[in-house]
């Protein structure tokens, strides 16, 4: 179903349209020839570069060696080519660490499930070279958590930040890095789907209804379509969707014929109806993408204003996952994140701010003993990093 607001009118640039519309190929296939004509004078240098900042060129490839006739000079295709081969490579090498580290998890009793990586990339592409991925993201249950800790440290994995504050890992994190140095392979451990967002789906729950990855030998476990579908729309969201690569995910499942009906169902109970929403409309206005009957109700008019701020996000090549962002483009993603959240992820959100974090310890490191005095400093200690930032900021 056409999407009643995709008449909005954006100012894309020629390079930003035609690569929308190679990855929309599938559901208007002569748009990119009518972009094309339309432009004589595209810069492949950017076009390039923007299907590297959105993490699509092996995708991109793949689409354009299925066509008939060129949709880019030889030259570009063959760097994307490149990036193919060597994406298909790096998949594959963490494949092996993943069935590995999955291996030992069973082998001490600890249930584990794949959030995205490999095991998304083979489930919804049915390809591992179609998608990129930088780490493995596992999710355990959070009493198991200590024992994958020691187990992955046994394997030369260490800490890439440490969390540990004041039972902040229960209360407030949802997950903490691990990077390997010799394998270069960093593993996200997760023991909640996401951070400052209350009411979701325990781990037993989602085991329960877990589906199967024949990716491998030994099966690898993830959650099912329609959990992953709303566990993906969460992740891009809380990102602002600066990159395609995670609306090209929503554009895959929506493909699928899962249960939509029961996905409705769970955008009610979980708070997350203009989230959906907003990720059809993007969908359907940048890929052109049919939104399945069941789910129209969802694109609300509340769903097209944060599409429209995901659209900005893309347009201005903003990344969130930076870290030298300017003091407006700080505002600029808060006041979004608070747009998303409900009434009660607000409250929630607000009182998890309170709770120190290793931000605190940083700033200002106290023995274990006074670590209690976080809580009382903390909001000094906020105003003084955010001043650091702005002095730092004028100074660039």
């Amino acid at each position: 179903m056409d999407n009643p607001y995709s008449k909005h009118a954006v100012s894309f640039s020629a390079e930003l349209q035609l690569l929308l519309s190679i990855l929309g190929i599938a559901n208007a296939p002569d748009l990119p020839r009518q972009i094309l004509s339309r432009y004589t004078n595209l810069d492949w240098r950017l076009f390039f570069d923007l299907a590297g900042h959105h993490r699509v060129r092996p995708l991109v490839y793949s689409l354009l060696s299925k066509q008939k006739e060129d949709l880019a000079p030889q030259e570009i295709i063959g760097k994307l080519k490149g990036e193919y081969v060597k994406n298909t490579f790096d998949m594959l090498r963490l494949t092996n660490e993943l069935e590995r580290i999955h291996q030992m998890l069973e082998l001490n009793g600890i249930r584990s499930m794949i959030l995205k990586g490999p095991v998304l990339a083979a489930s919804i592409y049915g390809d591992v070279s179609l998608r990129t991925s930088k780490d493995l993201d596992i999710w355990v249950p959070f009493r198991d958590l200590e024992k994958v800790e020691d187990l992955l440290l046994k394997e030369n994995y260490q800490v890439a930040q440490e969390m540990r504050l004041l039972y902040g890992r229960k209360w407030r994190d949802h997950h903490i890095s691990y990077f390997n140095k010799e394998k270069r392979i960093e593993i996200e451990l997760h023991w909640r789907l996401s951070s400052d967002w209350g009411n979701e789906p325990g781990f037993d729950e989602l085991w329960e209804r877990r589906a199967a990855s024949s990716l491998t030998s030994t099966p690898l476990y993830h959650p099912q379509m329609e959990d992953l579908f709303q566990y993906l729309v969460c992740h891009g969201a809380r990102h602002g969707w600066f990159r395609l690569r995670w609306l090209s995910d929503i554009e895959q499942l929506l493909r699928k014929q899962l249960d939509w009906e029961k996905i409705v169902h769970n955008c009610n109970k979980y708070e997350q109806s203009k989230l959906v929403g907003q990720s059809l409309i993007l969908c359907n206005r940048l890929f052109h993408t049919p939104i399945p009957s069941e789910l129209c109700t969802l694109m609300s008019k509340r769903a097209n204003q944060l599409a429209n701020d995901a659209i900005s996000f893309i347009q201005d090549k903003v990344n969130f996952a930076a870290e030298n962002h300017t003091p407006s483009q700080i505002r600029r993603h808060q006041k979004y994140l608070s747009a998303i959240q409900s009434s009660r992820q607000k409250w929630i959100f607000w009182l998890s701010r309170l709770h120190p974090t290793s931000w605190d310890a940083a700033t200002l490191p106290l023995p274990r003993s006074l670590h209690f005095l976080y809580f009382l400093l903390r909001p000094f200690l906020i105003v003084w990093r955010k001043r650091k930032r702005h002095v730092q900021a004028e100074e660039l």
